[in-house]
């Protein structure tokens, strides 16, 4: 019986054993390419938790992890799928090298609930990307970003840059905070900008201003649109 036991011990090791390496296996390698952004997601993510890391170019992921990758740069029409959910600055999405997310494809990114105050997004792509659902991106700076079809339903961006931003069909709707915003230039063609708030926000009278829809928003100079003829013209100085 004794030694029917010690069997069954070495069995049960040799099996736990594979099960340990085949795991590891499992668990996906980075490409390698020195031109993306690496993580590894959490297969199953958890609220207010850090189901995010950025690791390198060289490094696995653990078992319970997926691998993922974005480019560093943004390019016209890119389809990166990035999900984050619930990140948070410095504890998930995080600086990369302690780098500015400059210039960055977030194209169809999904960034609800997340924290990313005072980041600088400079030059980066968020074509088609979903930025609703709270986030917080409260005196980032968006100088030449592409926002285009970008989802920012209730977005907190108070103070924010957007200097020559293309926010084409975005839809900034639904209790968004634009307070102070600065729209020297951008190109908010079609914008929707359904019981946002802009009061204070400045320089909107040089911005592409076609087809924006006025809806019970409140105005830079913090009059109401549907008390000025369902627009903001003629109050867009704070």
């Amino acid at each position: 019986m004794k030694n029917y036991k010690n069997f069954l011990l070495i069995v049960l090791a040799f099996l736990a054993g594979s099960a340990i390496s085949l795991g590891t296996t499992l668990a996906l390698a980075q490409s390698g390419d020195t031109n993306l952004i690496h993580g590894c997601v959490k297969n199953t993510l958890l609220p207010n938790a850090a189901n995010l890391r950025i690791v390198g170019e060289n490094v696995n992921c653990n078992a319970n992890e997926t691998a993922l990758d974005w480019p560093k740069t943004a390019s016209s029409g890119g389809n990166s799928d990035f999900v984050c959910v619930e990140c948070i600055r410095r504890d998930i999405l995080i600086r990369i090298n302690q780098q500015n997310l400059i210039n960055v494809n977030l194209d169809r990114a999904i960034l609800s609930g997340s924290f990313l105050p005072n980041e600088n997004f400079s030059g980066s792509s968020f074509v088609n990307a979903v930025l609703s659902g709270g986030i917080g991106v409260g005196e980032s700076n968006f100088t030449d970003a592409d926002l285009t079809n970008a989802n920012l339903r209730g977005v907190n961006a108070h103070s924010t840059n957007y200097t020559r931003a293309k926010l084409t069909n975005a839809d900034l709707s639904t209790g968004a905070d634009l307070s102070n915003a600065n729209f020297t230039d951008a190109n908010l063609t079609d914008v929707n900008f359904t019981d946002s708030g802009l009061i204070g926000a400045t320089n909107m009278d040089t911005a592409t201003r076609t087809g924006i829809i006025w809806s019970n928003t409140t105005c830079p100079d913090g009059t109401n649109s549907d008390n000025n003829g369902d627009t903001c013209e003629g109050h867009l100085t704070p």
